[in-house]
């Protein structure tokens, strides 16, 4: 076996929370390694969904995928040693790690939840488990992509601003003038009137700065309030992208992803802008100047300006040398904020949960480990900062002591005057501002650079596909298309209830058997249809299929003859309405829960389906009826209201097709009956998906699944007739 030429660059640096996405990130690092630079993303989406997460073999079938070829190594330090590197290795028995490099003296490791660091070899042996995967690019591999950058990803938030930025520069170009006089000004006053005695010109000196000041102001002012308007438009621009972009992923993009962690990155778009339309920019625009005041540097004295001048291109040095460690620190600082933030909301949200098992106590615990780690990350961030900003500065300040002791023998040699000096120092001040600026925000910038890294994963993830198929027709609509679209819903030629499933396959990872496999069915518009099946049976699974939050493997899923693909999405989704087992209440009225702030819905359509859901009597009760107020998740309601207000809310738009999954468990019997009753009045072809079978007798077609596949299918009395399956399922109800 020929292996490529042991390179000592270094992995880049992907960080995680979640040791189970460790295998993900090793993989994205080293794909990047080898120039193929992927969203971690798309790994992941292969990676977490299987049942054997974490396992080396999932992560070689996954590699494979990716175009990598290799395999697993069982071997000791020694000799992993003599194996090529960079190498993914088992860590602890529940993580992996990237291995860049093993020496006598120690080994480095890039750790998807820490960073790169540097171990003893002791310390290594403790985490190794002994397992390497070595992989390398196959025949089919191609480099794509390129390495994220901050500054392009700055730039392209500043599209469509560009008349803001050029009045900003421009203010900037201006202030020079002010900022470049008043040095001249003290020159002259030194010199001039100080030294020389000539009293006439100190009253038009003063007026001259008096006016520098003026108009450094007014563009100082003019320039912020510049700022302020694009930090405005910023964060209103970014953040709803983000927002809108979120909301356009498929529903599997949510399974993995907690609410914390996604609202920590809708703020971190108003942090961005802040710093972008603030300090930074202000910074930036002021290396520019530093060119216009090096030039005048220059006529003042050489000699003093190749000191200052060198001094910036060490600082430089220092801050572009620093720049990896500072970005891995903040990397890791970012992910564990964001999973204390989750973990805060997810405590909050399950609070009954705990009171009622006792176990605040425990979850404080894990949240205070997680604390612990977030304030361990920032005050490493903070040490690492305050080296990088010490070392810049304390440049600058001797560079500060040097031109002033030789700028001072230069005066006392006759070579430089003092007015000379005293303006060189002003305008050396000037030059170094905006780079010290961009030191003391070091730690920020890195920030920032954490904070676009996490939204440019959410941002590469692929969106729900029916929802860009549907932007793709609504692009191609020609005028007819653009009149039905304007028709009222009532109007627009809706599916009849006709569902198909065509020999369907499905599974929640490629590298797992699918759960469910050939299954056809037929639902005639109002035919019901109940599934019945232990847990994990595929129920819930074939109904978010049927609702489109699934798209199969293979086989099709026909809307009145037609795939999903060909209908309007806003077509489908006023016919076809699902209720699942998860009941989603926003804090707001009645009216609003129910129709999603849908105007175009009718008070007698909304009337009607809360008669239907049997809750209409219940809302009129209270004081304001309809415009009574529901507190977030419905916690001034009970269990079986708030099923009821979200069978209501599927049913204001009068589907001719419903998925039920679970939607009555929480009702009384005499309750479910009555909902049930109405619900077959309305004559919706219906998807029942059900653990208590009393409910589903009367439904066209039982059927049976287990495991994904059709056990028993039939009306209720052919297939207790038949005294198989369903009868033991009855008997265990």
């Amino acid at each position: 076996m020929i292996w490529p030429f042991r390179q000592r660059r270094r992995t880049p640096t992907i960080i995680v929370s979640d040791p189970k996405e460790s295998g993900a990130a090793a993989l994205t690092s080293l794909l990047a390694f080898h120039g193929r630079w992927v969203p971690l993303e798309e790994i992941n989406a292969h990676y977490r969904s299987s049942r054997d997460a974490g396992s080396p073999k999932l992560l070689l079938e996954v590699a494979r995928r990716q175009d990598l070829e290799g395999e697993a190594h069982q071997t000791d330090i020694e000799g992993l040693r003599r194996l090529p590197h960079p190498a993914i290795i088992l860590w602890k028995f529940q993580s992996f790690v990237l291995l860049e490099r093993i020496t006598r003296r120690g080994v480095r490791i890039n750790d998807p939840r820490s960073g790169p660091r540097k171990l003893s070899r002791s310390e290594f042996e403790r985490g190794y488990c002994g397992i390497a995967l070595l992989l390398r690019p196959g025949r089919g591999f191609q480099t794509r992509g390129q390495a994220p950058s901050l500054a392009v990803s700055l730039a392209s938030r500043l599209k469509g601003s560009q008349g803001s930025v050029l009045l900003i520069v421009l203010a900037s170009l201006l202030l020079i003038v002010p900022q470049v006089s008043i040095p001249l000004f003290a020159k002259v006053f030194v010199d001039r009137i100080m030294i020389e005695g000539r009293q006439t010109w100190l009253a038009p000196l003063i007026l001259a700065m008096a006016v520098a000041f003026l108009i450094q102001f007014g563009l100082t002012w003019l320039r912020q309030s510049f700022l302020a308007r694009l930090e405005i438009k910023l964060a209103l621009v970014s953040s709803g992208k983000f927002f809108w972009h979120v909301l356009r992923l498929p529903t599997s993009f949510f399974t993995h992803h907690y609410a914390g962690d996604l609202s920590a990155r809708v703020v971190s778009n108003d942090r961005i802008a802040s710093l972008l339309s603030g300090e930074l920019a202000t910074a930036f625009v002021g290396l520019l100047t530093m060119v216009f005041f090096g030039a005048i540097m220059l006529l003042f004295d050489v000699t003093l300006t190749i000191v200052s001048v060198g001094v910036a291109i060490l600082s430089t040095i220092v801050i572009v040398t620093t720049k990896r460690i500072r970005t891995d620190t903040s990397m890791k600082l970012a992910e564990d904020h964001a999973r204390v933030l989750a973990s805060t909301v997810f405590g909050v949200s399950v609070i009954e949960t705990l009171k009622a098992n006792g176990t605040e106590h425990d979850y404080f615990a894990r949240w205070a480990g997680q604390e612990a780690n977030a304030v361990n990350s920032r005050y490493r961030a903070g040490g690492i900062q305050i080296v990088v900003w010490a070392g810049p500065l304390l440049l600058i300040s001797l560079s500060r002591i040097t031109v002033l002791g030789l700028g001072s023998w230069q005066v006392m040699n006759g070579l430089l005057s003092v007015g000379d000096l005293i303006a060189y120092q002003l305008l050396s001040a000037q030059f170094f501002d905006p780079l010290a600026r961009i030191i003391q925000m070091g730690q920020q910038i890195q920030e920032v650079s954490a904070d676009i890294k996490r939204l440019e994963d959410v941002h590469q993830h692929p969106l729900d596909r029916q929802i860009v198929l549907t932007e793709l027709d609504s692009s191609d609509d020609g005028p007819e298309d653009e009149r039905e679209q304007q028709e009222p819903p009532s109007r627009v030629r809706r599916p009849s209830g006709y569902v198909e499933l065509r020999d369907v396959t499905f599974g929640y990872s490629y590298f797992d058997p699918p759960l469910i496999e050939g299954f056809s069915l037929v639902l005639t518009p109002g035919r019901r249809v109940a599934l019945v099946g232990s847990s994990g049976s595929g129920k819930s699974t074939i109904g978010k299929l049927i609702a489109g939050l699934l798209d199969p493997w293979s086989g099709s899923v026909l809307i009145d003859g037609k795939p999903r693909s060909a209908w309007k999405r806003d077509i489908l989704s006023s016919s076809l309405a699902m209720v699942d087992q998860e009941i989603s209440l926003y804090e707001g009225t009645i009216r609003e829960n129910l129709t999603l702030w849908d105007e175009t819905i009718s008070e007698e359509a909304m009337v009607r389906a809360s008669q239907d859901a049997c809750i209409h009597d219940e809302i009129a009760g209270r004081q304001h009826g309809y415009d009574s107020h529901v507190e977030a998740g419905g916690r001034n309601f009970s269990g079986g209201q708030r099923q009821r207000l979200e069978i209501a809310r599927a049913l204001v738009v009068d589907p001719t097709m419903l998925v039920l999954d679970e939607a009555t468990s929480a009702l009384d019997p005499i309750t479910e009956q009555r909902v049930n009753d109405r619900l077959r009045q309305r004559g919706s072809t219906s998807i029942i998906v059900a653990h208590r079978l009393s409910t589903i007798r009367d439904a066209d077609e039982i059927i049976l699944l287990e495991r994904g596949r059709v056990v028993e299918r039939g009306s209720h009395d052919e297939l207790v007739a038949r005294d198989g399956a369903y009868v033991e399922l009855i008997k265990s109800d």
